[in-house]
């Protein structure tokens, strides 16, 4: 079997993370992916972490593309290529020569995907941001969610995700829309421009919060959207463990009382409903709490299961997650050898396509590993390589 995108060839010109995320993702499900960088990027420095974990299965190439040599190796890779992704602010990249509409008199059918804060138009088009300022736009740091008891320290603490959400969402938006321009393209034959809005994308998420203001326009209550069920949140066991519990519907509801040896709790009107819980919150809590502290979290672990209430294991810690034993059996950490011959751990694409194993083939390039490789096959020779390297173009 091949992989699904194996043939597809993608310039990757962005930085950071949401516009190499995206092409890793593509790069993983086969993708040819090339990275064209810069001399003066401080993106592997700055932000070493994020590059290590999302360049793998790729070329790197270092070219100057404020040059007119640097400009016309480009649009040969274009003429090659079926994809361009990039990730400069609005109007970067008219200016240097690089954009939709410039590359398309190289290549006609070329998919160009451009990643940005807040797109190519509106009033907040040419703000600068990052992920934390996205969420505020898209309004999910209001709707966050609201930690109590011994995890947060104390009560109604808003709190921004652990992840870059926005930006890994973004990705994901843009790997699903290049996927679709090629399948499109392969029909009728012609290529696309894809603006991709990091404010939008999170916008888009805030789908399972806004239901009420969209059809009623009603104002969401964090009560309302469960947030601040008692039957919704995360307990510590006897061990010092905590578990995630979210038995929210009423059956899980019965099942958890037994298994608590709260039965009295059924019987009692106040707490009928799923609704009744979460308004009587401050007398179920630390009920719950007091419940939870009189067994393990593998006992409890146990008994849930049993009980079918849903029930995980709050993992804290990095090293808890990569030992956690499902984790662990579904294959998701792997290595890979570096150019050193060291070897490197990664987290492989996640979804099983058939029977193919994640494609795992190479690290995160070194900057400008690829430059004579890539330039032989545009028909280079190694003096005019020599030649290019001495100017800095490449």
């Amino acid at each position: 079997m091949t992989f699904p995108l194996q043939g597809v060839k993608i310039l990757d010109l962005s930085r950071y993370l949401p516009g190499p995320f995206c092409s890793m993702v593509l790069g993983d499900m086969g993708a040819d992916v090339l990275r064209i960088e810069s001399h003066g990027s401080n993106e592997r420095e700055v932000f070493d972490w994020v590059f290590h974990t999302s360049n793998r299965n790729k070329q790197s190439i270092t070219l100057n593309l404020k040059s007119e040599q640097g400009l016309e190796i480009f649009y040969r890779l274009v003429s090659r290529a079926d994809v361009v992704l990039e990730s400069f602010r609005p109007g970067v990249t008219k200016r240097l020569g690089i954009d939709y509409e410039s590359l398309r008199r190289h290549k006609s059918d070329i998919i160009y995907c451009s990643i940005t804060g807040y797109g190519q138009d509106g009033p907040y088009r040419d703000f600068p941001g990052h992920d934390l300022n996205y969420m505020g736009v898209a309004g999910i740091l209001g709707l966050n969610d609201i930690l109590t008891g011994p995890l947060a320290g104390k009560e109604d603490v808003l709190i921004r995700p652990g992840i870059s959400v926005s930006d890994l969402s973004t990705s994901m938006y843009s790997a699903l829309s290049i996927v679709a321009a090629i399948h499109q393209r392969d029909k009728n034959g012609q290529g696309m421009f894809i603006d991709c809005a990091i404010a939008d994308t999170m916008t888009a998420w805030m789908i399972t919060r806004v239901g009420n203001y969209l059809v009623r326009e009603q104002q969401p209550s964090l009560a309302e959207m469960g947030l601040l069920a008692p039957t919704n949140r995360v307990y510590m066991a006897s061990d010092g463990k905590y578990l995630s519990i979210a038995a929210v519907e009423d059956h899980f509801w019965v099942e958890l009382c037994k298994a608590l040896e709260l039965q009295s709790y059924l019987e009692d009107p106040r707490f009928e409903t799923h609704k009744q819980r979460t308004a009587a919150r401050d007398e179920l809590i630390p009920v719950l709490e007091a419940a939870f502290k009189t067994k393990t979290s593998t006992e409890w672990l146990g008994l849930f299961l049993n009980r079918g209430v849903p029930c995980a294991p709050v993992n804290l810690t990095v090293e808890d997650v990569f030992k956690d034993p499902q984790i662990i059996h579904r294959n998701l950490v792997r290595e890979v050898t570096c150019e050193n011959g060291d070897k490197m751990k990664q987290i492989v694409y996640p979804v099983k396509l058939g029977g193919l194993e994640a494609r795992l083939e190479t690290a995160p390039p070194s900057l400008g590993r690829d430059n004579e490789t890539v330039m032989t096959s545009l028909g280079y020779s190694k003096e005019e390589i020599n030649e290019l390297k001495q100017k800095g173009i490449i």
